[in-house]
């Protein structure tokens, strides 16, 4: 199915609680050429090796994959989780006059400041402020995602059950529709027992439950429901929902709601198809995660963007030109890119404003919306 997204969404969560070892990022190439296209070079940071929770490998091949048969030159550098090795990849950027950063998984999306500097733009999951950011992915834009869907099937009674210290994205659930009563439970990570917190819940009479944990958690958290009885809808961001979870719960799962900001890995939709095909070609052992759909839809948005570019595809005139975008196409694994700054400045770079839910039936994930606007819950929320 997936690995747990960049800086966003989960990384949002565990990287809050958990110490990354670090190491320096280094560099590789790869790109054919095309008479057709631009020449120019991307880099594509991100934690590529590490914690095996937190890295995803597969994002160069995804962006590989996307460029394969122009002249583009891909260059990589893996951050490895660590802030050093993430601001020596950005000076290796710098250095390399890339005309931008796919940003994984990366250090970058805590930090670009040396890349804001040198005026590159950074595209993929990144923050949603910094002037150079183009930001596809964005936690807090899911994690609003799952009070909207939660709203929309008819829950008023909203409960949260999320890690201390990730008070942040509750209120971003909060922020998705307008509720009766909003119960939250907090707790600790890698909480022994959760059943007090799922009866506190439970006394308030929630009629849905949200879930913002590590994967290991929403276990426990499905158990006590069902200890407690709760006969309540839940929902959560699908990159906590990874294969063994899903293993773990079995039927327990059915009827779980799924958010994701881009078409799932495992949708049967053409465009997951083409980048199965793709990444393939570039590499079969690399799997087809949510991580991957987002590199490779960024590489598809930089090269509609050089499209435009008269001249020499440079980090200001890509600037430029990513600015330009309007309804965008990445063939369905986002909605139409439009780069159009929301009014709330704490999200006014993120223009993938949009979500998508999937509901759980026997160990998959069925489609069960077409992508939502988000925008007017972020433009509640005031951080």
């Amino acid at each position: 199915m997936k690995r747990l997204k960049a800086r966003n969404v989960i990384a949002a969560i565990a990287l809050s609680t958990t110490a990354l070892v670090g190491a320096i990022g280094t560099a590789s190439s790869a790109g054919a050429a095309s008479t057709s296209s631009p020449a120019y070079t991307v880099m594509v940071i991100g934690t590529f090796t590490g914690l095996q929770s937190y890295s995803l490998p597969e994002l160069p091949t995804a962006v590989q994959a996307a460029f394969k048969g122009t002249k583009v030159k891909v260059i990589t550098c893996d951050d490895q989780g660590s802030t050093s090795a993430g601001q020596n990849c950005m000076h290796q950027a710098v250095a390399d006059h890339v005309a931008a950063v796919d940003a994984g998984f990366a250090e970058v999306a805590g930090d670009e400041s040396i890349l804001t500097q040198a005026g590159i733009p950074v595209i993929g999951t990144t923050d949603a402020t910094s002037p150079n950011s183009f930001a596809v992915s964005n936690g807090t834009g899911q994690y609003a995602g799952i009070g909207v869907g939660l709203y929309k099937s008819g829950c008023r009674r909203l409960g949260i059950l999320y890690l201390d210290g990730t008070d942040f994205l509750a209120q971003s659930i909060i922020s998705g529709g307008k509720w009766q009563s909003v119960t939250k439970a907090s707790i600790p990570i890698n909480a022994p027992d959760l059943t007090p917190s799922i009866a506190k819940l439970a006394e308030a009479k929630v009629q849905c439950v949200a879930i913002s944990t590590e994967p290991n958690t929403v276990i426990q958290a499905m158990t006590a429901i069902k200890q407690n009885n709760l006969n309540v809808k839940v929902a959560m961001v699908s990159a906590i929902l990874t294969p063994q979870v899903l293993s773990s719960l079995g039927s327990q799962a059915n009827g779980i709601i799924a958010i994701d900001g881009t078409v799932d890995p495992a949708d049967k939709a053409p465009v997951v198809v083409t980048i199965k095909k793709q990444m393939h070609a570039v590499n079969s052992k690399e799997p087809v995660t949510t991580g991957a759909i987002i590199a490779w839809a960024s590489a598809k948005l930089l090269q509609d963007a050089a499209q435009n570019i008269h001249g020499p595809v440079t980090a200001a005139s890509m600037m430029t030109a990513l600015s330009a975008l309007r309804n965008a196409s990445t063939d369905g694994a986002i909605p139409p890119f439009t780069a159009t700054p929301l009014t709330n400045p704490a999200f006014a770079r993120f223009f993938n404003h949009y979500d998508i839910d999937y509901v759980i039936k026997n160990g998959h994930l069925v489609r069960l919306t077409n992508f939502y606007d988000v925008t007017s819950a972020l433009d509640n929320k005031s951080a």
